[in-house]
């Protein structure tokens, strides 16, 4: 082979390595915003059903004061109303169903989560971005 011909060959050679460079280059990048979109719309679902679950529990939580405030009502008029007027001793028929020691049904039978640290017994807000 002579000199030009190498160095021809060479020029191809590099002409296809710079080529292929910048296809590499452009389909990792392609992938790379690809997945960080995906994960964008990911983290944006598990916050939302953060939300969600938030929600639902603080509705649950509500709804449970108010069947306790019905049964300390129904409580109390039991105790008051009593014939003879006398009172029933003890706690007068108040049980207290946020004490697990109290629930009429057994502890596996409880669906409510833990509740976590925070004031007033708020949930923190897990969030998903791992960026």
């Amino acid at each position: 082979m002579t000199v030009s011909a190498k160095a021809q060959a060479q020029k191809i050679v590099d002409e296809a390595k710079t080529h292929s460079d910048r296809l590499i280059y452009g389909a990792n990048d392609y992938s790379d915003n690809t997945l960080r979109e995906l994960q964008e719309q990911v983290a944006d679902l598990g916050n939302s059903l953060d939300e969600l679950a938030s929600g639902v529990q603080n509705h649950i939580d509500v709804l449970l004061g108010q069947i306790q405030a019905g049964r300390n009502v129904i409580a109390t008029r039991r105790g008051e109303h009593r014939p003879g007027g006398r009172r029933r001793g003890g706690r007068g028929g108040f049980v207290d169903l946020r004490s697990p020691s109290r629930r009429p049904w057994p502890a596996s039978r409880t669906r409510r989560a833990p509740a976590s640290p925070g004031a007033g017994g708020s949930r923190p807000r897990r969030t998903w971005d791992w960026r």
